[in-house]
């Protein structure tokens, strides 16, 4: 188990090199630097809105009045998060397409519309899965 640790983490570490090395070669100064900037904001963004909000809305369907199954509870938090990644990976096409593109055919596409989709299609999985983990709970009591 060690000896398959220690590969994965050395594979992991050569891949990341490798990634390193062609940014570092393709990749101009003030396009690095822009890099940085959205790892760093991504981070934030993650560990200051994504991770709080998800634990306050698990602790909130906790103490819900009909408890809900611990997996219903776990689908809602992931339906959640996939729902909130997806946002913030439209968030900067948005952006731009609010101060309109210098070329038409660069952001052609109604990212706002798709993105209600995407999130109305999270909400309805993650009903049925409550819905059906509710039915296999209330069958099995």
């Amino acid at each position: 188990m060690r000896a398959a640790r220690v590969s994965l983490v050395a594979a992991g570490l050569v891949v990341a090199g490798v990634g390193v090395a062609l940014l570092v070669g393709t990749l101009r100064f003030d396009q690095l630097i822009g890099l940085a900037v959205w790892l760093v904001c991504a981070i934030v963004l993650h560990d200051g809105v994504l991770v709080p909000v998800t634990t306050v809305l698990g602790m909130a369907l906790k103490r819900v009045g009909r408890p809900l199954p611990a997996s219903a509870i776990l689908l809602i938090e992931g339906g959640f998060a996939v729902g909130m990644l997806v946002s913030l990976a439209v968030a900067p096409e948005l952006y731009a397409q609010a101060l309109g593109p210098r070329n038409a055919t660069v952001l052609a596409s109604d990212y706002g519309t798709r993105l209600i989709v995407v999130w109305a299609g999270i909400v309805i999985v993650v009903a049925a899965g409550v819905a059906l983990l509710a039915r296999r709970r209330h069958r099995v009591r």
